[in-house]
């Protein structure tokens, strides 16, 4: 609302209430007075509750006699612009534009006053002449306009109704606004924005309090005129003192009507709007809702209590069904079948499963009415099913599990051609012809659905569900019915609005089966209204992008409250797995325990219980959580009288009382036996960067001090699950002293190499949380914190690395109880290796000889040896730093001790393989070694990583060993795997220099060779396996789709530069697209290393050229090899990046004759 005017005109009135006032009407309701000024419109109200002013028709004053606190005064800072206004919203045509027209507080247009008494207990105040001030504009009168304010006390509840009408003969009228400006300097907004906010607003800070606007019962993103906003779930504001949040005040509409409204918050004030019925091209006048105000002395609980009594006052909570309070727990389930199913009944005992609702996804409906259907997320018409997915169903049912499934009731996605039926696409074609408009300008609104007043297709719709219900017992989820925008066409479509057109449909399918547990997408009032919205999604990370930790800190029950008889609001998405594991996992979690509700999860699990998943601490928190839910049936509970420090409250199935209550440290769910001493469930940390022991510790944590206490907490970036007892992760690395503002990102910890990235702990995260875990120091400048970290480990280290810059100095500190104390002096910045093995080397370190640990322990029993080791690239360019991705042409040497357990023959197959297999993939190896004897046996294996790619499609590396019959042969010790790349040796990398020459004469360079130069090879078996150094200057992946299927021709030099076919490559092996092959002594491409290595010659002709100057060429040398040279970055004109190559400069001088 315009703005522009500032709050002097306020001053300049309400003195005048300090000395005589002229009483025109003075009605006794409940000790209540309500007065006005004839003379200036000016309207007091004082009851046992509170006193209120409105200066011009504006709410300027409110003071809460309960708690003595004045929560709006608009005199009290001149600095503060007026804010919003009690208006009318015009435009200057139709389908225009609307703006603000009111009655201006002072100056030569003040209007006309006229003052009546309203019913007998309050009065009605008349503006005649209103003005306009648009922004950088001349203010502007409209003389022949009014507005009404009406006022009166409700005898009973003491609250103030507020009735706002008006007339503009010379404009089209869109509707009204009752508005307050004034608020006190620093106060608390229950906001239901985000599905529930507390906002602590400092109108003097920096960013003010942000203007917003929300809409009752939609928000649409389209663009359209007039008002648009979020989604005012309610209609209801809950303001408080921020200097005592005991005084509150709400205001709020009892409309069941209904009506469209809006709020607007600006600055100081609000403004409460109604829309009237369009269109609007003929309509000169305006009522809004009545508008209810009171003030508290209970805090934003008290504030909000009316409005949630209301509901069952005006039958919202009748019809329900009557098993929606036993439910705790919500699965969205990742498919439809039976597999599903088993998987959550091995999870749960039968007796808990009817605390359970399994939540359908949209591949329940088959689409057989559509045809040529591309995505299950379209075609919303066709809710028919397969006897699979019925089978499924009564499966769940029977099993005592609840059942739902998704709907989308208005969006229409699809072409209605695509409708099989043709009965059904005729309806279907008309209600594609009716989407949404604005209703202003009546222009279709874009993202938005179609009005659900179009008779034949809301009974198709309800014809579907019936079916549904006929054939299978479960329940609907209702999507996108929180998008229900008022139609430009107001009643034009089978004489319904489209509000009524939603409330005709919401309480027909509630009709249909009055037991069901329908959901939405979002609770609404409308919803509500019709009988719906049993639950709703709430604004979870996924809507909060770029705010994730501010919408976790602050949000707020004030919504679940609101609803608290009729409704659930629930989350979709948080489980350890979702999007961006422990940092988006934690601020979700957050949320659910400020709002209020039950549990909630996704589930990709098929026939077996997760449990023996739960390798990380909040899979394990995850699992225990909902298991609790579901055994003992956790309900949120709203009390009216709500406990500092509780973030919400839940009610067992036996009454048992559980708080989340919100710690210094973080959260902790704990539960309040009657008679009992409290029991701690669970407990998460992310506010403070170390956690007392006595708190909890942290598991999969090797920041930890001596006294216990973990530190070194990324409490910035995410949070942590906390337990009762340590689990051993610092056993064999601890951390014991940090800098402060040093955070632990992450830690890999093996036995022979630990990998740890520090890193400052106030670094922004770039990302929302859905797109990816916490965001460390990799592509960020440099910023490195200096000083000591101490170490404990439980074997001497051998050295520290660091992957930037210099590795700290590592200094013995002192030996005791079998523990080796070390401190770290230096800077921190990224990752750190901690090696207790010669021959270790981290991801980030460059090398050509390197040991990889076998992190599984022998099997206790004889039997088979299967590991994970490693990620795995396959390409020719994959990453080679530190223990990464075997190149073609690399080696490897395992060693075991084997022992047989029996006297009967025996012999173990070892060999790398991809996981899932047991055929050899990727090398050539030794194979199978007998076993022989009876004491233990030393035994080893090797092999090569062969040249072609794995069709299969190799993602990780695996080590398989077994034998072959009889499972007689037991595996005592694995060594480390020992890798050897082959490395390139070049004669020389000078520049050649063919000197000068004559016109058309050529030139031949000296010979020069190139080497596989590693010397190390793999033996086992009686073979030995040499390094092979491939030609990789031309690779190509052929498959779009897969492009690790590279194919390589074996060409290692080749010849580039400005004056490249000048010059030719001389040498045994040319390739057919010139340059040459790197072949070895067998004929086969390669050059063997190892103690005798192969070798490949060439030399550089210069053709000779016609005319005189400087010619110049490039002899580039490439393979997979990385000791030497460049490491091409995939430019223009480079080979593959990731590949390194040599450049020899090639020169030589054409004289003139």
């Amino acid at each position: 609302m315009e703005n522009s005017r500032r709050s002097a005109n306020w001053r300049r009135v309400l003195p005048l209430w300090g000395g005589g006032l002229l009483c025109l009407v003075c009605a006794a309701a409940a000790q209540a007075k309500v007065t006005a000024d004839p003379a200036t419109g000016s309207v007091a109200v004082q009851t046992t509750r509170g006193e209120a002013r409105f200066e011009a028709g504006t709410l300027v004053y409110l003071h809460n006699r309960l708690r003595g606190q004045t929560l709006i005064d608009a005199t009290l800072d001149p600095e503060q612009p007026a804010g919003c206004r009690t208006a009318l919203y015009v435009s200057d045509a139709p389908k225009a534009e609307p703006y603000w027209i009111y009655p201006a507080a002072g100056g030569d247009l003040r209007p006309a006053v006229t003052v009546k008494e309203a019913d007998g207990d309050g009065v009605a105040v008349t503006f005649t002449g209103l003005v306009a001030d648009p922004p950088g504009k001349a203010r502007r009168h409209f003389p022949q306009a009014e507005l009404t304010l009406t006022v009166r006390v409700e005898a009973q509840s003491g609250d103030l109704l507020v009735h706002v009408a008006g007339r503009s003969p010379d404009t089209p009228v869109v509707g009204s606004a009752f508005g307050y400006t004034g608020l006190a300097t620093r106060s608390i907004n229950y906001s239901l924005a985000g599905s529930g906010l507390r906002l602590v607003e400092d109108l003097k800070s920096e960013k003010g309090r942000p203007g917003r606007i929300l809409e009752w019962a939609n928000v649409t993103h389209g663009k359209r005129l007039g008002l648009q906003g979020g989604l005012w779930q309610a209609p209801v504001t809950v303001q408080a003192s921020a200097a005592d949040p005991r005084a509150s005040f709400a205001v709020w509409a009892e409309d069941d009507a209904p009506r469209c409204k809006y709020l607007v918050e600006e600055g100081p004030g609000n403004a409460y709007v109604t829309y009237e019925m369009p269109p609007y091209d003929d309509n000169r006048q305006a009522g809004s809702v009545v508008w209810r105000l009171n003030t508290y002395d209970g805090g934003w609980t008290a504030a909000a209590t009316p409005f949630a009594d209301s509901l069952r006052r005006r039958g919202m909570t009748e019809g329900r069904a009557p098993w929606r309070h036993d439910i705790s727990l919500v699965i969205f389930t990742n498919g439809i079948g039976s597999s599903y199913f088993d998987s959550m009944a091995a999870a749960f005992p039968p007796e808990v499963r009817p605390r359970i609702l399994i939540w359908m996804p949209q591949a329940w409906r088959t689409l057989s009415n559509t045809r040529d259907a591309k995505t299950h997320d379209a075609y919303y018409w066709d809710n028919n099913f397969s006897e699979e997915t019925a089978a499924a169903v009564r499966g769940a049912t029977a099993a005592g599990f609840r059942v739902s499934g998704y709907t989308n009731p208005h969006y229409h996605w699809g072409n209605w051609q695509q409708v099989i039926d043709p009965e059904v696409g005729e309806i279907v074609k008309g209600f594609s012809a009716l989407p949404l408009t604005c209703p202003v300008s009546q222009v279709p609104v874009q993202y938005t659905g179609n009005t659900l007043a179009y008779t034949p297709y809301r009974e198709h719709m309800l014809r579907t569900y019936k079916h549904v219900f006929d054939n299978l017992d479960m329940s609907l989820y209702m999507d996108t019915m929180h998008a229900v925008l008022l139609d430009g066409r107001g009643r034009a479509v089978d004489g319904m609005s489209s509000y009524e057109g939603a409330l005709a449909f919401f309480r027909a399918a509630r009709a249909l089966k009055p037991g069901q547990f329908i959901g939405m997408e979002h609770v609404t009032e409308l919803g509500v209204m019709g009988g719906c919205g049993n639950y709703g999604l709430f604004f979870d990370l996924v809507w909060s992008q770029g705010w994730e930790k501010a919408k976790a800190a602050s949000t707020h029950p004030i919504l679940s409250y609101l609803y608290r008889d009729t409704s659930l609001q629930i989350s979709q998405r948080v489980a350890p797995w979702t999007y961006g594991g422990a940092r988006y996992y934690h601020l979700g979690e957050e949320i659910a325990e400020r709002i209020g509700t039950i549990a909630t999860t996704e589930w990709p699990f098929q026939k077996l219980s997760p449990e023996s998943g739960l390798d990380s601490p909040e899979k394990r928190h995850w699992f225990t959580k909902i298991q609790l839910y579901a055994r003992r049936g956790l309900r949120p509970h709203f009390p009216p009288d709500w406990e500092d420090g509780v973030m919400s409250y839940l009610t067992a199935a036996d009454g048992t009382p559980f708080k989340y209550v919100e710690t210094d440290y973080g959260s902790k769910l704990v539960e309040f036996p009657p008679g009992g001493a409290p029991v701690l469930h669970a407990a998460r940390a992310w506010k403070v960067p170390r956690i007392k022991a006595a708190d909890g510790r942290l598991h999969d944590w090797i920041g930890v001090a001596d006294s216990g206490d973990s530190i070194g907490l990324d409490n910035e970036a995410r949070g942590y699950v906390l337990f009762p007892e340590p689990d051993g992760s610092a056993a064999h690395l601890r951390l014991n002293a940090l800098p402060e503002e040093l955070a632990i990102i992450r830690a890999t910890v093996e036995p022979d190499l630990a990998v740890v990235e520090l890193g400052p702990r106030d670094r922004s995260q770039g990302k929302p949380a859905i797109q990816g875990e916490v965001e460390g120091t990799a592509g960020r400048p440099p910023l490195p914190i200096g000083g000591t970290v101490g170490l404990v480990t439980d074997r001497p280290l051998v050295r520290v690395a660091a992957a930037h810059g210099t590795a700290p100095a590592l200094t013995p500190t002192g030996q005791a109880d079998g523990h080796y104390r070390y401190e770290l002096r230096g800077d921190f910045w990224g990752e750190l290796a901690f090696v207790w093995r010669e021959g270790v080397y981290a991801p980030f370190e460059p090398t050509d000889d390197y040991l990889l640990p076998v992190s599984a322990a022998p099997p206790a029993d004889p039997g088979e040896l299967y590991v994970v080791l490693q990620a795995c690239d396959q390409r020719w360019n994959a990453d080679i730093g530190g223990p990464r991705n075997p190149r073609p042409g690399t080696v490897y040497q395992a060693g075991l001790t084997a022992q047989r357990t029996d006297g009967q023959p025996a012999a173990l197959i070892f060999f790398l393989t991809q996981p899932s297999t047991r055929s050899m993939g990727l090398f050539e190896e030794t194979g199978q070694v007998k076993i022989e004897g009876d004491g233990p046996q030393a035994v080893a294996f090797a092999g090569v990583r062969k040249p072609a790619p794995d069709v299969v499609g190799v993602r990780h590396l695996a080590l398989r060993c077994y034998t072959p019959g009889a499972k007689n042969v037991r595996l005592t010790r694995l060594d480390p795997i020992r890798f050897i790349r082959p490395t390139v040796a070049v004669d020389s990398t000078a520049p050649i220099d063919l000197g000068q020459v004559v016109k058309g004469a050529a030139a031949t360079s000296v010979t020069r060779g190139i080497t596989n130069g590693q010397a190390e090879a793999a033996t086992a078996g009686g073979r030995t396996f040499p390094t092979v150094l491939y030609g990789a200057a031309r690779i190509t992946a052929p498959n779009e789709k897969r492009p690790d299927l590279q194919e390589n021709d074996g060409t290692g030099v080749i010849l580039t530069g400005k004056d490249a076919e000048r010059f030719r490559l001389k040498g045994e092996h040319p390739a057919p697209d010139g340059g040459l092959l790197l072949v070895g002594a067998d004929g086969q491409p390669g050059l063997l290393g190892g103690a005798q290595p192969e070798r490949e010659t060439f030399a550089v002709e210069f053709l000779g050229a016609p005319e005189p100057g400087d010619y110049t060429a490039t002899v580039r040398i490439v393979t997979q090899a990385g000791n030497l040279g460049v490491c091409s970055a995939g430019a223009d004109g480079e080979p593959l990046a990731g590949l390194y190559y040599v450049d020899v400069p090639v020169r030589v001088h054409v004289q003139a004759e």
